[in-house]
């Protein structure tokens, strides 16, 4: 399966994830920012066959949306192109929920093109797509909410993918998110926004 780069391409894969034969045993859903895609989708990110119950990000097939980079087929180190954010960038606020950002790691990006997806908010070095996974308190992986988005946008957009997300030398404004109550609003959300139903094509978008 062709890794997708554009919304078109986005949708096909999707409808045929959601389809395919035999069904995955489940599916969390994330938000992808594809390399040409015009802003972040809500995608369908299925377990790995055999798997029943999700224990961690590894039971994910997240490479349906971020190319495997080993050299060996199936094997993957999942400590390379991942960074996981528990932290709003450039401050020590802890956020409610942390989030994992699954790339194509700086080394194995140079075939790729600069990421140009319209939903991050500044001029990156991100090359390929890029792929955000919620973790629950209690669970491994929770799907998005809509209420996520801004936030997510926002830890993208950061920084490339050199430099950790949370590190101090990547200082964000706090004023990006309202300034500090903001962003304690964010770690404890009032909204009832219902979590996102990404198995309908009306959540693409």
């Amino acid at each position: 399966m062709e890794i997708p780069s554009t919304d078109s391409e986005v949708t096909e894969v999707y409808m045929n994830v959601r389809r395919r034969e035999p069904v995955f045993p489940g599916f969390a859903y994330g938000f992808l920012y594809a390399t040409h895609g015009r802003v972040r989708r809500t995608v369908a990110v299925p377990y790995n066959y055999g798997v029943s119950k999700l224990r961690t990000i590894n039971d994910l097939h997240v490479h349906i949306w971020v190319p495997n980079t080993s050299p060996v087929p199936h094997v993957v180190d999942m400590a390379v192109g991942r960074q996981r954010v528990t932290t709003c960038p450039g401050s020590l606020v802890r956020l409610e929920f942390a989030y994992s950002v699954i790339y194509v790691p700086p080394t194995s990006a140079s075939e790729c093109a600069v990421n140009q997806c319209s939903s991050l908010r500044a001029a990156t070095e991100w090359k390929g797509n890029i792929l955000v996974l919620k973790h629950g308190k209690r669970k491994p992986v929770i799907n998005m909410e809509a209420e996520d988005a801004f936030l997510v946008d926002t830890i993208v957009s950061a920084a490339p993918p050199a430099t950790p997300l949370h590190s101090k030398n990547n200082p964000i404004d706090p004023a990006c998110f309202g300034g500090k109550r903001e962003i304690l609003r964010l770690r404890h959300p009032r909204s009832t926004a219902s979590p996102i139903d990404a198995s309908s094509p009306s959540a693409f978008g």
